[in-house]
Order: C-alpha cells, then sequence, then structure tokens
C-alpha cells in the first residue's frame, strides 16, 4: 500500500476475532543429559477425574518396546523392574538421550515418577508436551553442570535457554531416588521434587494473529 498512500489519514478502529487458545497438550518422557539413570512407577492421570491414562512399573523386560518410543541415542533396558539409561556419553544433540510414550491428545494431566541417577555428570532431562521432535518441553533436573533445575523449551526445532523464572539451584545426589511430580493445567505447569514445588509458570500462548489497516482519503 505504500504506493498507494492517500493525502488525509482518518482514525480508525479494527476489532478483530477472539481466538481461544488451545490447552496445553502432549505426550511425556523420560531421559538424561550425559547420565546413567534409572526410572521406576511412571503414572500419568487425568486432573479432572483421576482416571489413570498411562501407568508402568516395567514389570516385563519388553514393556519398553512396547509402550515407549526412542527418540534419540540411549541404551534404554529394563533390568529389576526398572527402566535404565545407561549411556554416560552420546553424540551431541540439543535433546540428550530421551524417550517418550503417550497420546500426544493428553492435556490437564499430572505425570509421576522415580528417577535415580546412577553415575554421570548432570541429571535427568524430562521432555512432556511432547509434540514431536521440534516442539516440546523439557524439564531439566541437574543441569547446567549439575546446578540447576528448570524448564526448557524446544519450538520449531529451536531449544531455548533456561526459562529464567523456572530456574532454581538443584544438585541431583548420585544413588537417591527422587519422587518428580509435573502437573499440566490447561495454560499452567508446575514442578514437584520430593514433595516440594520448584516451580509455578504459565507459559505465553499466542492467539493473535498480526493484522494491520491504514485508512486514508485523497484530495482528488
Amino acid at each position: 500500500f505504500s504506493n498507494n498512500a492517500g493525502d488525509t489519514l482518518v482514525g480508525t478502529d479494527f476489532v478483530g476475532a477472539d481466538i481461544e487458545a488451545e490447552p496445553l497438550k502432549g505426550k511425556v518422557g523420560l531421559g538424561t543429559w550425559w547420565t546413567q539413570a534409572e526410572f521406576d512407577n511412571v503414572k500419568v492421570v487425568n486432573n479432572k477425574n483421576g482416571r489413570v491414562l498411562q501407568q508402568d512399573k516395567f514389570m516385563l523386560p519388553t514393556n519398553f518396546w512396547w509402550k515407549w518410543q526412542k527418540i534419540t541415542d540411549g541404551n534404554w533396558k529394563i533390568k529389576k523392574g526398572k527402566l535404565q539409561q545407561t549411556n554416560s556419553w552420546h553424540a551431541y544433540n540439543p535433546l540428550g538421550a530421551i524417550s517418550v510414550f503417550g497420546d500426544e491428545d493428553w492435556s490437564d494431566y499430572t505425570y509421576t515418577f522415580e528417577a535415580t541417577k546412577l553415575e554421570g555428570g548432570e541429571g535427568f532431562l524430562i521432555p512432556f508436551l511432547y509434540e514431536d521432535e521440534n516442539n516440546m518441553f523439557f524439564w531439566n533436573i541437574g543441569g547446567w553442570s549439575n546446578t540447576k533445575t528448570a524448564l526448557q523449551r524446544v519450538e520449531n526445532g529451536v531449544k531455548s535457554e533456561a526459562l529464567f523464572e523456572t530456574m532454581t539451584n538443584f544438585t541431583v545426589e548420585e544413588g537417591r531416588t527422587y519422587e518428580i511430580k509435573l502437573v499440566v493445567s490447561d495454560y499452567n505447569i508446575k514442578g514437584y521434587i520430593d514433595g516440594e514445588l520448584q516451580f509455578d509458570y504459565d507459559p505465553q500462548v499466542n492467539t493473535n494473529a498480526e493484522c494491520y489497516q491504514v485508512v486514508s482519503t485523497d484530495e482528488e
């Protein structure tokens, strides 16, 4: 419109459509960053009706291949009723060693599991709200050389740095079992370790489409 500008601008109001934000949704998962760990008692519960959406106690060695999807590097196996990731090293990728399970349409859920660090330099890297390899959230527990815990987000293939408002000091102890809980509501995420709240975060959900208008009159 720069080639057809009028002589006098006219003030106008433009009102767009109300677009309802979609609730947060996606699969859940387990993972590590250059660390060996084991996991147990995985459960996902619907917050509204208390129904168990999925659970895994890893009683059968074949459970992992039936229920889980390996996304990146990692040596995953079920041993003595626990799911283990036994690679301390992996080719560099922004996702670490992760596997996911569940339904990409899951929303409004509570995700709980037990996690134990076996050895390595960091801690747990927990994917959730997983849509695909290019879109998900992570809870990085024991990241940044095992000094911090914080959320990170992968959006359109780009992984963010720590979401500052979710960062706290935290060190994962080797051999200690932690009870981890993530509570996902429509537009909010809460994270707990051993019953203690670590963050309460409202992701920005953009429901607006950009639109511009200029109204002018021509003196001719």
